[in-house]
């Protein structure tokens, strides 16, 4: 058995960037960015205002009267208009400024009879327009490597006239659970059945972040397990199991993957939950062996299996220092990940969940995130410090 910071660096080894590909902007959602942008114009590509009301040629004081020459609102502007001296032009938010202007007074500032507009409040240079290029200049770098797309950078790439992104590629990841006592659902109970339940709560943690999943089922038996595998590892370059990765007469993962020429870096780790969570490799692919408890299963998965898969699309873990808001149980022989969430009421707060057994997924129902106790620590302190990892399905505030 290692540590967890030794199993860490052991995977962490075997990271490597995925390829880049290139997508339509509408399916980029929530996969990662492989390249930073080039500005290819100005933004705001001209000048224009910021607010609804009246472009002038100068500063104004208060009780000024001006003569409404016209209007031009956003997409039906001539840039050939000017404005003058004494001269208003009615604009929208957004439109193209006439030439001349040094500042836009709101409507609400104004009181219009017929053409004569009177100023209700003084208006300074600059007011009210936005000027090309004070946003961003063309040319200029926007750092976006390694970024998740979010709507906003999806915004940012349609403004710059983008249909496609590059973003780092998401190989499938093959699911095997394992065990007799499984069953589909959909179907009956029989006394000492359970419904199958990890690959559904894994394959939705994955889709959500872009991952294609392959998904097999298999009782008990090593020749099943080792074909089910290796049908999985044909097109799959991640492999997880779920069950059968302990040292029961019946936990056949790791003698399955043995006989397709896997290779273990270690069998057991010293966390808990999850002590017995394996890794393996071939080549370019990876094995994770998880716990059959469905919440050693996802706090393994959120420990070990999620960071990797950032790594690999070149985005690391993040963690967030926080106190605790109560005292949180530790391990002398083992480093401990206990669920909860956070409060921003002071500072940031640790609150953990009532502590429930590895078996039950009760401990995650309303968990956001996993605070990291070291070995060695019985406990931790109410108001000691300690990292906490968020779950990989809560966005990291």
């Amino acid at each position: 058995m290692i540590s967890y910071d030794e199993a860490l660096a052991k995977i962490n080894a075997r990271i490597a960037l995925w390829p880049a590909v290139e997508v339509d902007l509408a399916d980029a959602l929530g996969l990662t960015v492989a390249e930073d942008f080039t500005v290819p114009f100005d933004i705001p590509l001209f000048d224009n205002s910021a607010v609804d009301g009246f472009a002038l040629s100068a500063p104004l004081p208060a009780g000024s009267v001006l003569k409404v020459k016209g209007s031009q609102f956003a997409g039906s502007a001539s840039p050939s208009a000017s404005v003058g001296p004494g001269e208003a032009i009615q604009v929208g938010t957004g439109s193209l400024l006439p030439e001349g202007t040094q500042c836009v007074v709101m409507v609400e500032d104004t009181e219009r009879t017929g053409h004569d507009l009177t100023l209700t409040s003084e208006v300074v240079a600059g007011d009210g327009v936005r000027l090309k290029g004070a946003e961003v200049r063309k040319g200029q770098t926007v750092s976006l490597r390694g970024r998740v797309v979010t709507p906003t950078v999806v915004s940012l790439a349609a403004s710059f006239g983008r249909k496609h992104l590059k973003v780092r590629s998401t190989p499938k990841v093959g699911i095997l659970v394992t065990g007799n006592e499984l069953v589909e659902l959909g179907q009956e109970l029989l006394p000492g059945q359970l419904y199958e339940s990890n690959s559904w709560a894994l394959r939705s943690v994955l889709a959500r972040a872009g991952f294609e999943c392959r998904v097999a089922t298999v009782d008990d038996d090593l020749a099943r397990t080792t074909a089910a595998l290796r049908a999985l590892a044909e097109d799959c370059e991640t492999l997880l199991t779920c069950g059968g990765a302990s040292v029961g007469e019946r936990d056949f993962a790791k003698d399955a993957l043995c006989a397709l020429g896997f290779a273990f870096e270690f069998e057991k780790v010293a966390v808990k939950p999850g002590k017995p969570f394996a890794f393996a490799h071939k080549g370019r692919q990876v094995a994770f062996c998880l716990p059959g408890n469905p919440m050693s299963a996802l706090v393994t998965f959120s420990v070990f299996v999620w960071p990797y898969l950032l790594g690999c699309q070149g985005r690391p873990a993040r963690f967030l220092g926080a106190q605790a808001r109560a005292p949180i149980p530790g391990d002398i022989q083992r480093d401990c990940f206990v669920p909860g969430h956070l409060l921003f009421d002071d500072g940031v707060e640790f609150d953990p969940e009532v502590p429930i057994g590895s078996h039950s997924i009760g401990g995650l129902l309303s968990a956001t995130c996993l605070a990291h106790v070291p070995a060695g620590f019985p406990e931790r302190p109410k108001g000691g410090l300690m990292n906490v990892q968020m779950l990989p399905w809560v966005s990291v505030p």
